[in-house]
């Protein structure tokens, strides 16, 4: 049995280690980064007039050194400084570390806001400014917001293939 002033050591001894181990810890939390969310594909998903709905492509870039599991977003779009539309999606994706992958969303809206937008959408020339804007779930991490700005086509709203300008929005 450890005499007394064994037992002093050790706890004394552990006491001067903990902060040490919880300094270690929070390095490695602090090394984490938020994913990179953007705008890869914009296409026409449902013509209905009074509910039409998009699919999007949202690009996921992982800038750390293990894997991102996803486990949902939900975001709004603002289309030349307007309210656009809504998503929700509970689909998990596994990013690869150091790695991007594509998540398809679909972006809901109603004929008052594509009223709003009827006149440079049926120009179809331009582009439209858009702000992309949510929280991601993530999977041993929670949510983390995102607010990404650009400019896309006016011809990607309407279905046409393609990615926005620039990498990010």
């Amino acid at each position: 049995m450890p005499s007394r002033l064994t037992r002093r050591r050790l706890l004394l001894a552990g006491a001067l280690a903990l902060p040490a181990l919880l300094a270690g810890c929070a390095s490695v939390g602090l090394g984490w980064q938020k994913p990179e969310i953007s705008l890869a594909s914009v296409r026409l998903q449902n013509a209905n007039l009074l509910e039409p709905r998009f699919l999007l492509g949202l690009r996921v870039r992982n800038p750390n050194a293990v894997p991102l599991d996803l486990e949902g977003l939900d975001f709004e779009v603002e289309l030349n400084g307007q309210p656009f539309g809504t998503g929700h999606s509970a689909a998990p994706a596994r990013i690869p570390a150091h790695g991007e992958g594509v998540v398809d969303v679909s972006l809901s809206t109603g004929l008052g806001r594509i009223l709003r937008q009827a006149g440079q959408l049926l120009q179809g020339g331009g582009d439209l400014s858009y702000r992309l804007k949510g929280q991601a779930r993530i999977a041993y991490w929670g949510s983390t917001d995102f607010d990404r700005k650009g400019e896309v086509p006016v011809g990607k709203w309407l279905g046409d293939k393609g990615a926005p300008k620039g990498d990010t929005f």
